[in-house]
This record gives C-alpha cells, sequence and structure tokens, in this order.
C-alpha cells in the first residue's frame, strides 16, 4: 500500500537535480538588468578647447559619450610685412601687408568607451565632427603713404609716380604673387591672383579636409562615475586627413601649393594628417 509513495519519492529525488538548476535560472533570468546610469563632464581639450559632454552607461564595460567643444578666436598673429606683388601685366613692386591671424574650434563628438578589465582604464574610439580653423586677414598698403592700395589708387592724379600699375586696380582690384622654392623656382600652381575686397584685403582660412574625423585613443577615468564626481584623462589621435587653404577672394593658383615651397613644408603636411588630442577634466554622476 506504501509502494506508490515510495516510487513518488525516489522520482522527485531523482529530477530534483535537473529541476533545481532551471528554478536558479529562471530566477536569474527573473532578476532585474543593471539600470542605465547618466553622468555630464566638463573638460579642458586640446586642440578642441572648453568641451562639455553627456555620458550613458550600459553595462560595466560599455559606456557612450556625445558632446560639444568650443575654442573661441584666439590672435596668434599681429604683424605687417614688405610683399612683392604685381598688378596685371605690370613689374612686380614692394607693398606693406598688415596680417592678423586667428584660430578657434567648433566641434561635436560622440565616443565608445570599453573597459576591458572593468577599472578606470578604458579604450575609446568615435568620431569628431567639425574642427579648427585659422584665418589670416591682410590688408593691403602702398608702403610710402600707408593707404589701403584702393584708397590710393582713387588718390593718383594724373602723371602722379608710384605702385606701377595702381590705377589699373580700380578696373581689377587684383594682385598677384608667387610661391618659390627652396631654388626660387614658382612651383607648381603657385602664381597666386587674389582679387581685393572693397577695403583692399583678402582672408584665408585653413580646416581640416575631412569634416568627420575618426578617433581612437585611451584614457582613465568614466563616463558615469562610480561616486558622484569623478576625475578623467584621455590621450588618443584622430584622422583629419590633413588641412586645405581657401579664400573668397582667390581667382587663380592654389594656395595649398605653399605645402610645396621646402622640405620642411613637405614633411609638416605629412604629420597634419593626424592630430593628437588631449582630454582632462570631471565627470558628475547623474542618477
Amino acid at each position: 500500500m506504501k509502494q506508490p509513495h515510495f516510487w513518488a519519492t525516489i522520482l522527485m529525488l531523482a529530477t530534483l537535480p535537473f529541476v533545481a538548476p532551471e528554478r536558479a535560472v529562471a530566477q536569474e533570468e527573473a532578476a532585474p538588468s543593471e539600470p542605465i546610469s547618466y553622468g555630464l563632464g566638463i573638460k579642458l581639450s586640446v586642440p578642441q578647447g572648453l568641451t562639455v559632454e553627456a555620458g550613458a552607461k550600459f553595462m560595466p564595460e560599455l559606456s557612450v559619450r556625445a558632446g560639444l567643444s568650443f575654442l573661441p578666436g584666439i590672435n596668434v598673429l599681429n604683424k605687417s610685412e614688405v610683399m612683392a606683388v604685381s598688378i596685371e601685366k605690370f613689374p612686380k613692386t614692394d607693398v606693406l601687408v598688415d596680417m592678423t591671424g586667428k584660430i578657434s574650434s567648433l566641434s561635436g563628438h560622440v565616443l565608445l568607451d570599453y573597459h576591458p578589465f572593468r577599472n578606470g582604464f578604458r579604450i575609446t574610439a568615435g568620431l569628431y565632427i567639425g574642427g579648427g580653423k585659422a584665418r589670416l586677414h591682410g590688408l593691403f598698403k602702398e608702403k610710402t603713404t600707408g593707404q589701403p592700395l584702393l584708397t590710393y589708387a582713387k588718390n593718383l592724379t594724373s602723371g602722379t609716380s608710384g605702385i606701377p600699375g595702381a590705377a589699373e586696380l580700380l578696373k581689377d582690384p587684383t594682385v598677384y604673387f608667387d610661391l618659390t622654392d627652396e631654388n626660387d623656382k614658382v612651383v607648381e600652381n603657385g602664381h597666386i591672383g587674389m582679387k581685393l575686397s572693397d577695403d583692399s584685403s583678402m582672408e584665408i582660412t585653413s580646416a581640416y579636409k575631412h569634416v568627420v574625423q575618426p578617433y581612437f585613443g585611451l584614457g582613465y577615468g568614466y563616463a558615469v562615475p562610480k561616486s558622484r564626481v569623478g576625475f578623467t584623462a584621455d590621450l588618443g589621435v584622430m584622422y583629419t586627413g590633413g588641412t586645405v587653404m581657401k579664400s573668397p577672394n582667390l581667382v587663380s593658383g592654389d594656395l595649398n601649393a605653399v605645402w610645396e615651397m621646402n622640405s620642411a613644408l613637405k614633411s609638416l603636411r605629412k604629420i597634419t594628417n593626424f592630430s593628437p588630442v588631449l582630454n582632462i577634466g570631471m565627470t558628475i554622476r547623474l542618477n
């Protein structure tokens, strides 16, 4: 009479090793996953300037960051220099050029951080968008009087001597100059023609060739710190494709021919294909 209970007990014991793990797995699967946490970072970046970014941690090893960087215009050049220019077919003559230069930057980025050892050390990859610009402004003047070239041309009277062809500037305000190599030969596309603006000036800008720049680097810290506040540092490199010079005043030649003027500039051009990136700052945990 008690045999059914005996066999029921044996079957229960026999299946227990299989049922118990399944229950444990089911309990683990039912356990809530780690919630996404968020952080805010403020950093000083080279060459990007002041950086503000938001971060999100999805798991202990992975987090993502997105932010904006801004560098206001900083004066880096303020000098006057004599330059040999020509007007149409007239002989070359020396003019005075007042030059000012500024650098600025506006960029955004999206970065993925991987913490292989589940500590502060991280490997980062992502994209930067935008970047720095250098602006060169030149005001062309008559060397003796210091007047802007077009003003000087307007004030010329019949028989007045001065810059050869200055009167012709009123018809076509274009000046020409040459980019020469170490042997004083004009480089390919180095005969430059620049049409002066109404105030006798011109402007040249230099920027990264690629608007989107891939980035790879190493760092320490968390996009979302474990405590309320954390420290972060990154050192990496982004591929810019080099720099390109442009000007709204350019009518002939290629300003980028400047890279062919000597061996030092040729080497520098190769280096500018990559730009180092340094970030140092702090992050704040939001939840």
